[in-house]
């Protein structure tokens, strides 16, 4: 799933047009403009040879200028940031370099953003990302898009005062900045609930809790439930995240309350953290037990499928894992196969809407689920696991399960229909 907040940046760069030098050198540009290198090398000769040479120095600043701003277009951002700090080091009273350099370093933090975003990242990424962008600040204290870009940073990672605080800033740089407007709405809701939240800390998850509606020992639960999901989940997977995870505990009331939109049948959510509420506001443990499995596999799955996972799939395999904890429900199921209205594999992604009845995506969540079984049992699930890094890089999904199970999807589907009738029993 997309991370719920995620502010979107954009950003040009503006090459520089060179006045005329006495020596000719704007002609120069202007002719081997595609050889930046040559012409940076001869500039800085003529430089070398009349370094009091004022023109000469100008023209020397646009061509590193113009050169970075080309190496950004070919995305290798390192180069370009050399090119550009060395403009800005001839000519530090220069608007557009100063700015080229700010967005520079914002579009190689933005780079490392979208690399990450579908999946689950560290601490030590965080820390490079902000210290880009607070580089980009010092060239151009004016970007609203780096304050934007450090309040996500810091609502991922639920610093929520600091994220408001940063997103306060790009607002008042440029309210129309796409996707601001509703993190920060998300953010009016959740800070009054969450800012006050009691914290259990650990290796592997950050655990926030109504102190309130749950008491510690709930936290403590909560945690031993999620060090088993880890252990569990990941051997399935054989994959087990080092970063430190975020978990949010409600109340059922609080929940709801904040998510108003949010159909009651939803037992937890996962965006980037996850988001638990306790049944009643009381600890049924077999209900947290198998809604933590289930959200949990939700995390591995968007790091394996690089967050290309569709939603039958993502969902099918976090029933399955859940399942493990809890008990399989498959009384939908086996109505619809009795009436032979099961959804046929191609539409399924389609009844998992939150607009439809509790029913209808109660059986696309059971029939997801039974055809993640029959893979797992007729292939072994391991083979899932390569489903999910073809997905991610970019293969349809009907062509990774055709590919890795060596049969087309209309077969799969029959033979999943001939399985069917043991599994919903």
């Amino acid at each position: 799933m997309k991370p719920a907040v995620w502010i979107v940046f954009c950003a040009a760069l503006m090459p520089v047009v060179a006045p005329a030098a006495e020596d000719g050198s704007k002609a120069a540009i202007e002719r081997d403009s595609r050889d930046w290198p040559v012409i940076i090398s001869t500039l800085k000769e003529s430089l070398w040879r009349s370094p009091n040479d004022g023109s000469v120095k100008t023209q020397l600043s646009i061509a590193h200028n113009n050169y970075g701003v080309k190496l950004g277009d070919q995305g290798k951002w390192q180069l370009a940031i050399d090119e550009l700090e060395e403009a800005v080091k001839l000519d530090p009273q220069t608007t557009d370099f100063r700015k080229n350099l700010s967005r520079m370093y914002l579009q190689q933090a933005a780079s490392l953003r979208t690399e990450a975003a579908n999946r689950s990242t560290s601490r030590q990424q965080d820390v490079k990302v902000a210290g880009l962008v607070r580089k980009a600040l010092t060239y151009d204290p004016t970007a609203a898009e780096a304050y934007a870009m450090l309040g996500e940073i810091e609502y991922e990672n639920q610093r929520l005062k600091e994220a408001k605080q940063a997103w306060e800033k790009a607002s008042k740089l440029n309210p129309n900045l796409p996707g601001l407007r509703e993190a920060m709405q998300k953010l009016s809701e959740e800070l009054p609930v969450e800012g006050d939240f009691d914290r259990l800390t650990h290796l592997y998850f950050d655990i926030r809790y109504e102190e309130s509606q749950v008491n510690r020992s709930v936290g403590f639960d909560v945690q031993e439930t999620l060090l088993q999901a880890r252990r569990d989940v990941g051997n399935a997977f054989r994959y087990w995240p080092s970063n430190k995870m975020i978990v949010l505990v409600y109340s059922a009331q609080t929940f709801h309350a904040m998510r108003q939109n949010t159909p009651e049948w939803v037992g937890g959510q996962y965006d980037g953290k996850i988001r638990l509420p306790l049944p009643g506001g009381e600890l049924d443990a077999s209900v947290v037990r198998q809604i933590l499995y289930h959200e949990y596999t939700h995390a591995l799955v968007r790091d394996l499928a690089a967050g290309k996972c569709p939603v039958w799939l993502n969902e099918g395999l976090a029933e399955y894992q859940g399942a493990r904890a809890g008990r399989r429900y498959t009384e939908l199921l086996a109505d619809a196969l009795k009436k032979n209205q099961l959804f046929p594999w191609k539409e399924l992604d389609a009844h998992f809407s939150p607009s439809l009845s509790a029913a209808e995506v109660g059986l696309a969540y059971q029939e997801a689920h039974s055809i993640v079984a029959y893979l797992s049992d007729r292939y072994g699930f391991w083979r899932l696991r390569k489903v999910l890094a073809n997905v991610g890089g970019g293969m349809p999904v009907d062509q990774a399960l055709s590919k890795e199970f060596h049969t087309p999807l209309e077969r799969l589907e029959r033979n999943w229909r001939d399985w069917l009738p043991g599994f919903a029993r």
